[in-house]
């Protein structure tokens, strides 16, 4: 058996495992309007296996080319014990007067609250990062501004808050909450200049 036959055999079972992971979220209804998200029952199992399948392919890798091999071991690691055990924990809810979203990695799963009556206005935003050395990453979040004066930024990162969003606007709206929806706007963006960090208005970001 060639080379290239060898690295085929194994990247062929988890291309097919990785075709099935793509985005797969249930929405349920409920009594009184509320709206239930969270990710397909088979949806952690299958990216827990396709870890597996990813550390049993790098570990064949490693003998033909070891970079690609390892990354492949921690990729696969990275999947199966903590991608998707947190897919476990990942849910949202919209009901007719609040939101409620739980997200985060597995051990460090966050529950934001939102009340409607306690809001003036809301805002989807993108937020892009750029560190010191130039390496940027983006962010969906709701910006909530509470009567009080408090703003509060919702994360909506994961497929589940992504499906949840829109019904959760919408239910805004309806409730008298002025919404706001910059995604496709240019993005605030963040950049670090020593210890301080510089907000400007700069990028579009689809």
């Amino acid at each position: 058996m060639t080379r290239s036959v060898r690295i085929r055999g194994v990247f062929v079972p988890l291309a097919m495992i990785l075709l099935l992971m793509s985005g797969c979220v249930r929405q349920q209804a409920g009594p009184d309007g509320i709206e239930s998200f969270s990710y397909e029952w088979w949806m952690p199992g299958v990216t827990m296996l396709g870890g597996v399948a990813g550390i049993l392919v790098g570990m064949k890798l490693v003998k033909v080319i070891r970079k690609l091999g390892v990354a492949f071991v921690m990729t696969g690691l990275i999947a199966s014990l903590v991608i998707g055990p947190s897919m476990l924990f990942d849910a949202a809810v919209v009901a007719e007067d609040q939101f409620e979203l739980k997200t985060g990695v597995w051990g460090l799963t966050c529950q934001h609250e939102v009340d409607f009556h306690e809001l003036t206005d809301a805002c989807r935003v993108i937020e892009r990062k750029t560190d010191s050395k130039g390496r940027s990453q983006s962010s969906i979040y709701l910006l909530c501004h509470y009567r009080d004066g408090e703003t509060k930024k919702i994360p909506l990162g994961s497929e589940v808050a992504k499906a949840a969003a829109p019904l959760l606007m919408q239910r805004m709206e309806s409730f008298g909450i002025a919404v706001q929806d910059q995604v496709g706007l240019p993005a605030i963006v963040t950049q670090e200049v020593g210890n301080e960090v510089q907000s400007t208005q700069l990028q579009t970001v689809q």
